[in-house]
């Protein structure tokens, strides 16, 4: 997990690709990762997740998974409800 700041990505968190931290259902479509409570904790911010293709493969033909380049996948914070 890295931080959108100034055009450059700063990491925030670089995961163990075990469990707790990582955990595949049992029905073996969907990826379930924790992350630290701190990583999102910067108001109107935004972060990348980036997975190698190494990561995963696909259970019936064992090939892998396609990564998840840096800045694909995107991810805004905002200020927060107002009261």
């Amino acid at each position: 997990m890295r931080q959108k700041l100034e055009g450059e990505y700063l990491l925030r968190q670089k995961l163990l690709y075990i469990e707790p931290y990582c955990v595949i259902s049992n029905n073996n479509y969907t990826l379930t990762i924790k992350l630290l409570s701190i990583i999102f904790n910067l108001p109107n911010t935004t972060y990348s997740v980036e997975i190698n293709d190494e990561f995963l493969k696909y259970k019936n033909d064992n090939m892998p998974v396609p990564d998840i380049i840096l800045g694909k996948c995107m991810i805004n914070t905002s200020i927060g409800m107002k009261g």
